[in-house]
């Protein structure tokens, strides 16, 4: 505890020279006037009480300085030093210190933009609970022209899944065309169509409100939509009355029967019912499918117990094709399907990146070491005037990491303002709820 309030009252005092300076003052004063009062008892006249004390004291500087040394911290002082000097320094050479600050924002508001961008895509957890749980699934269907397999998945087939024990819910869902909502100030709105069960898959409920049932999904059935939360506080006033009112898109007059938790899939406003046709609810590739599997169970296990109840189809035919059971059934995780769907594109990312990093690196070493010709005569004076090696390599590295904080500020400066377009020209499509920003990582 001692040792702990040494340092920071040393601490203090570094931060606070005048103070201590003028502390340390009064006390050599303090210290003189008592050496002289005590050379006055010896019957030494005032001037020489004064130059007595004086010679007894020594060095007054000196002493000074060594009192200053005791009661901060000298190495943090010659850090001050060496900063100020050093934007000192970038001051007085602004083209220098230009070229060095821009080239760095570059490299790293280029390549903090780009990983941003991949940690949010391919990185970052999904904002479900339990999400490593999230499977995509498909059933696999032979074309014999190409002698391979593809996999797409039915309505039926998610409906027929939904009876094994190995997993917590299915669902689909499908991209649907926006809507514009009729009202007094016309509100566009973006579109998905799900099935029953949906909301249930991701771990969240709807309120308030209900989730769609299979009624709902039948052809002839009333329209009826959830809205999201940002959807029900701006046009229906966030009141839990808005559940049952109707509002109008296209020439549709739809029920509003439940609000998404605020947050889920804020890219999407409206989900309404994947209606199935009897002539498309075995048709495979009318959606797309979300699994959740239970706890502990082995996704290939999972594979083949679905596969075991899941008919053999043709193409993309109805899923009861020849009625046979046993059709191959592939289950991915949500995130490893768009690591793998994304791979190369970040491999290319990812050599961009270095490649930019080298080139910005080669050419401030280039820029620095131009600089560093100049000023053999500054180095030589420091030498003469007793600066170790030490000192030197302390100095130029203080100088250079002054032009890298600055550089790196402006660098993730320059990458906050370029994530949107930097989103709008790659091909990587976010995940629902997933968010892009400048983060720790």
């Amino acid at each position: 505890m001692i040792r702990l309030r040494e340092w920071f009252l040393r601490l203090l005092g570094t931060i606070r020279p005048k103070r201590r300076d003028s502390d340390l003052e009064e006390e050599l004063r303090h210290h003189l006037a008592l050496a002289a009062e005590d050379e006055h008892r010896r019957d030494v006249p005032d001037d020489g009480a004064r130059r007595a004390a004086r010679l007894r004291a020594g060095d007054l500087a000196q002493t000074l300085e060594t009192l200053r040394d005791q009661r901060g911290l000298p190495w943090l002082e010659d850090l001050g030093r060496d900063f100020r000097f050093a934007l000192r320094l970038a001051c007085r050479q602004p083209r220098f210190s230009l070229m060095i600050v821009a080239t760095t924002a570059l490299a790293i508001g280029f390549s903090t933009a780009l990983f941003s961008v991949v940690d949010a895509t391919l990185l970052r957890p999904l904002p479900y609970p339990h999400a490593e749980e999230l499977m995509d699934g498909g059933v696999g269907y032979e074309v014999q022209e190409l002698d391979r397999l593809f996999y797409s998945v039915a309505i039926s087939d998610i409906r027929r899944w939904r009876r094994s024990d190995a997993i917590a819910g299915a669902a689909g869902w499908r991209y649907a065309p926006g809507v514009v909502l009729a009202g007094a100030v016309p509100v566009r709105a973006t579109v998905r169509d799900i099935t029953e069960g949906y909301f249930g898959v991701y771990g969240v409920m709807v309120s308030p409100g209900r989730d769609f049932t299979t009624a709902d999904t039948a052809m002839g059935a009333a329209p009826v939509v959830i809205v999201s939360h940002a959807l029900w506080q701006m046009t229906l006033g966030g009141e839990v009355a808005a559940i049952g009112r109707l509002i109008r898109y296209g020439d549709v007059t739809a029920e509003v029967v439940g609000v998404a938790p605020a947050g889920f899939q804020p890219d999407v406003s409206i989900w309404r019912p994947a209606l199935a046709a009897a002539t498309t609810v075995d048709f495979r590739g009318a959606v797309e499918s979300v699994l959740r599997v239970k706890a502990g169970t082995k996704v290939d296990d999972v594979a083949r117990q679905l596969s075991a109840m899941t008919p053999v189809g043709e193409r993309r035919s109805a899923a009861g094709g020849s009625g046979a059971l046993g059709a191959p059934v592939r289950l991915t995780s949500v995130r490893d399907g768009e690591v793998a769907r994304h791979a190369d594109l970040v491999a290319l990312l990812g050599a961009a990146v270095a490649l930019i990093v080298l080139i910005a690196c080669v050419n401030i070493a280039g820029l620095l070491f131009a600089r560093g010709a100049t000023r053999t005569g500054e180095m030589a004076i420091r030498t003469s005037l007793g600066a170790g090696r030490s000192r030197l390599i302390r100095q130029l590295l203080i100088e250079s990491l002054a032009l890298a904080i600055v550089g790196g500020a402006a660098g993730v400066l320059l990458a906050s303002i370029s994530l949107d377009g930097l989103l709008a020209i790659l091909p990587m499509r976010l995940e629902p709820g997933a968010a892009v920003s400048i983060n720790a990582r």
